[in-house]
């Protein structure tokens, strides 16, 4: 069966356009803003809409058919944001894990779902940690300083050119959203009831893809905005597993095993806590998405995929969203 087929009753959507230049500014906005201060608003910002823009000129590179200056300029500057993400996710990561501490030693100030009693043991050990993050955020923050001071200017003419191609009126920067999102949904049900810990990340990170690619029409087009409010529950609650996994690996590299075995032991039931409740949760919420799939669906007929270029697709092999 081939797989780029519309399934048949499925109403087919017209070609999406997504507000590259708005999102362009912006983009080029936060890289002045975070080269300047690598606050955790602007970090925060410039690696949520360096992550949007991705996916969607990933998805735009997809169908096209042709090598021409315009792909060229999309697979530039995808090279270049690939980099620039890399340099941002160590500030990202300092920046959420201390945040995540803060919530262990006042729990009105963090989740709810994590308001268990820190011991004493845990809270000296969470003093530590602390302390090594922010260094670890201080030196993270330079590197990514240096990145944009070094990269800069290459980062900012692969923007520039790629706002330019995609403003041609000879360019089509359509996205064919409505099948995309369903081949992701498609992968996302199937592997849903057999879902662990080694495979919840990937699977998460496929439901923010097509969160991303469902908001391009979510304004317009009833089941995306729908589809978009559960794809942000799975990120949400199997990214909040991610993240105490993460910190209890982290607590044990950072902290010698007699210097941080309290805390390390409590963050690791907190990650088995919300694995338990992230795998249930992504499973019903899947089946949800489908659902909503089969009573949107209409009478249309299969329509094909358009098949990218072989060039496209090597330049696009191995990228990765966490």
């Amino acid at each position: 069966m081939n797989s780029r087929l519309i399934p048949l009753h499925a109403p087919v959507q017209p070609p999406a356009e997504p507000d590259w230049q708005a999102k362009l500014e912006s983009w080029r906005a936060l890289l002045d803003k975070c080269g300047r201060k690598a606050s955790k608003k602007n970090v925060h910002g410039l690696r949520v809409v360096t992550l949007r823009l991705q996916v969607q000129v990933e998805q735009w590179l997809r169908e096209r058919i042709t090598v021409d200056d315009a792909t060229k300029a999309a697979v530039r500057w995808n090279k270049q944001a690939e980099k620039l993400r890399k340099a941002l996710s160590p500030v990202r990561d300092s920046d959420v894990y201390q945040q995540m501490l803060r919530g262990l030693r006042n729990p009105e100030a963090g989740d709810a779902a994590e308001t268990c009693r820190a011991s004493q043991d845990s809270l000296r050990e969470i003093d530590k940690l602390e302390r090594r993050l922010k260094r670890k955020r201080t030196s993270a923050e330079k590197e990514l300083r240096t990145a944009i001071d070094d990269r800069g200017e290459k980062l900012r003419e692969a923007g520039k050119r790629l706002q330019e191609s995609l403003a041609s009126p000879t360019v089509w920067a359509g996205i064919d959203c409505a099948t995309a999102v369903r081949e992701i949904v498609r992968g996302l049900a199937a592997d849903a009831p057999t879902l662990t810990s080694e495979t919840l990340h990937e699977f998460r990170k496929r439901a923010k893809t097509a969160r991303y690619l469902a908001e391009i029409v979510a304004g317009h087009d009833a089941l995306a905005k729908k589809q978009v409010v559960l794809f942000k529950k799975i990120q949400a609650i199997a990214g909040k597993w991610h993240d105490w996994q993460m910190l209890a690996e982290k607590a044990e590299a950072q902290l010698k095993a007699r210097d941080g075995a309290a805390l390390t032991r409590l963050l690791e039931s907190l990650a088995e806590r919300t694995l338990a409740e992230a795998l249930g949760e992504c499973r019903r919420i899947t089946t949800q998405i489908v659902e909503l799939d089969k009573h949107s669906s209409g009478t249309a007929k299969s329509v094909a995929r358009k098949k990218p270029v072989r060039g496209i697709e090597s330049a696009l092999r191995g990228q990765r969203y966490a």
